[in-house]
């Protein structure tokens, strides 16, 4: 189709797309069966993208629904999408919709600012 711009796999989308996937099977779980746990915060189609490694950069919120469905370390799955220390970190790359908090829920947004207190001191420890 013209028009239509061909998305693109990455070495970290496909990492975190076989760890879930492996989450998945592992719980026994189908697609449906996990967005119908999710409470509709992560659809099936979408997870399958993800899986499949066609979604670089999932949302946070959708992150957390599946930590919760997986019973997995939210943080590690947040860690799994940030680009590795000394790359660029550039919105452009990333999506702008990645870097946007608006609209999380007060759980999710302190687990979010656990990870980045944990992250900090890790990097301050690194030093």
């Amino acid at each position: 189709m013209a028009g239509r711009r061909k998305r693109e796999k990455t070495s970290s989308s496909v990492a975190l797309g076989s760890y879930l996937h492996g989450l998945r099977k592992q719980a026994g779980l189908t697609l449906r069966a996990v967005e119908h746990k999710a409470a509709g915060e992560v659809a099936n189609a979408y997870l399958c993208q993800i899986e499949h490694g066609f979604v670089q950069f999932p949302h946070p919120r959708c992150l957390f629904a599946l930590a919760k469905v997986y019973r997995a370390d939210y943080n590690q799955l947040i860690r799994m999408c940030y680009t590795p220390p000394g790359e660029c970190l550039d919105q452009r790359e990333r999506g702008e919709e990645f870097f946007s908090i608006d609209g999380l829920e007060q759980e999710e947004f302190v687990a979010l600012q656990a990870f980045l207190i944990n992250h900090r001191q890790a990097s301050r420890g690194n030093r």
